[in-house]
């Protein structure tokens, strides 16, 4: 389990390492489904995640993603199972980051899971483990930094 503390060291969305993700699209490219309720947020780390050969999926509100979704289907988006990795904030209103993820454990999703916070306590990492969360990152980050968290988690 990782548990990942950044800090913000600037140079935000500024490429720093060639593209190792290249597969045709939909072809072995790591699927992110991305929710934030911040759209500046959602847009920075869409376009870096894509630039970077993700396929990114993106939602402003969890409780939207828990109303859409049973063990293995969400509408709009498709089978639960070709999620690699799911990236959420932890403040939203309605359903938290958090409680997102154990819905989601609930229903048996086995997506990695990456919990974006400015306000990590200690209560926050425990519940995290609790859960099973891979990464926790402390918001703000540099984008760079979230890269190496996805590119760990998703290699094989």
């Amino acid at each position: 389990m990782i548990f990942a503390n950044h800090g913000n060291h600037g140079n935000h969305g500024a490429p720093r390492r060639a593209n190792r993700l290249n597969p045709p699209r939909g072809f072995g490219r790591p699927r992110i489904l991305l929710i934030d309720d911040d759209p500046d947020v959602l847009a920075i780390l869409e376009q870096a995640l894509a630039r970077e050969g993700y396929e990114v999926h993106c939602c402003r509100d969890a409780a939207e993603i828990v109303a859409r979704s049973s063990s293995s289907y969400i509408r709009g988006f498709g089978p639960v199972a070709t999620i690699d990795v799911v990236v959420t904030d932890q403040c939203m209103p309605v359903v938290n980051g958090l409680d997102l993820i154990e819905s989601m454990k609930a229903r048996r999703w086995h997506a990695r899971t990456v919990l974006m916070s400015a306000f990590v306590d200690e209560d926050i990492r425990v519940a995290a483990k609790r859960l099973g969360v891979t990464a926790v990152v402390t918001k703000p980050f540099n984008v760079n930094e979230l890269l190496d968290v996805l590119e760990h988690v998703t290699s094989p």
